[in-house]
């Protein structure tokens, strides 16, 4: 069957539409929903493409946090990074096993605030190792608090967790970290709107039967400034240096020809008596024919010695070198 119209059909389609009496998609029945209205001020936008520096970074800070925590507690712990995770801070918080310790530190000179949670299973997992059991006791979480020596001892891991990750994030972008207060009720933590995003990442810590989940929560407006960097690939600083190419670049220097110059004396005199100077006169210095000259290369003082002859041509035999100020 022949779908195409003619072209008396199509005027006549024109015509009924331009008179409205055929309804265009732009034409909306009663009861049709609007258009809805769009916050510019609201962070609900879909953030394209990963992080593969936030990524490494979260790399290296496990390795170092997983030394940095046997070394404490003289056994062997295991860290794995999990993925990256864009959740608005309500949704965090609501997904966030309580109680937990709950550590705010600032990355300078970024804005704003971040957050390192430790869940209590890895709080009272760390604390009986510290005191020398084997971190299997179980304890009652719901309802209770956490005790003064129980703060001071997870408070040293999260010190060594924030220095860790300090020297992680170095080679991308150097931060100073320092914790600035420590919460257990998340109603205190306030370091953003519960509809912001937060670029979250958990690290599943494991010591022989024990062990617990850390949460690192940096909210995205902080890590705008340097979002290009996070976007990009991740390139360390401390890169080992070129030996070949080092050693072709001084090759190419030894090859290159210098102006050398032995002064044998030399002497300030006025224009007045420059002009009146005819053949004959004799011009003094104030040096000695055994005094020692000064040869220049490229008008620096490099070398020091006596002129003579080597045969019958003249020569500078060096004596030292002049060292550089």
């Amino acid at each position: 069957m022949n779908q195409v119209l003619s072209q008396e059909e199509v005027d006549a389609l024109l015509q009924s539409m331009v008179a409205g009496e055929i309804a265009t998609e732009t034409d909306r029945g009663p009861g049709e929903a609007a258009v809805p209205a769009f916050d510019f001020t609201s962070q609900e936008r879909l953030i394209r493409g990963r992080m593969p520096a936030l990524e490494v970074i979260n790399e290296h800070f496990a390795r170092a946090f997983r030394v940095s925590l046997s070394t404490n507690l003289r056994r062997t712990v295991d860290i794995q990074t999990g993925l990256v995770q864009m959740l608005k801070f309500a949704e965090f918080f609501q997904s966030l096993t309580l109680p937990a310790s709950l550590h705010i530190f600032q990355m300078t000179p970024l804005r704003g605030q971040c957050l390192l949670a430790v869940d209590s299973q890895l709080v009272f997992a760390l604390v009986e190792c510290f005191l020398g059991g084997r971190g299997q006791t179980r304890f009652r979480m719901e309802g209770r608090d956490f005790t003064a020596i129980e703060r001071r001892l997870i408070n040293k891991v999260a010190v060594l967790a924030v220095q860790d990750l300090e020297k992680a994030w170095g080679p991308v972008h150097p931060l100073s970290m320092n914790i600035s207060r420590v919460e257990i009720n998340p109603l205190l933590v306030g370091i953003a709107a519960p509809h912001d995003l937060m670029v979250i990442t958990q690290f599943q810590v494991e010591m022989e039967q024990a062990g617990g989940v850390l949460t690192l929560c940096l909210p995205h407006a902080t890590l705008e400034p340097i979002k290009a960097k996070l976007h990009s690939g991740f390139q360390s600083e401390q890169l080992e240096p070129d030996r070949l190419w080092s050693s072709r670049i001084s090759e190419q220097l030894r090859e290159v020809a210098v102006n050398l110059v032995v002064e044998l004396a030399s002497t300030h005199l006025p224009a007045r008596d420059i002009l009146d100077l005819g053949v004959g006169d004799i011009i003094t210095f104030n040096k000695k024919v055994s005094d020692p000259l000064m040869a220049r290369v490229e008008g620096v003082p490099k070398l020091v010695g006596h002129a003579g002859l080597a045969g019958e041509i003249k020569a500078f035999k060096v004596q030292e070198f002049q060292p550089l100020h």
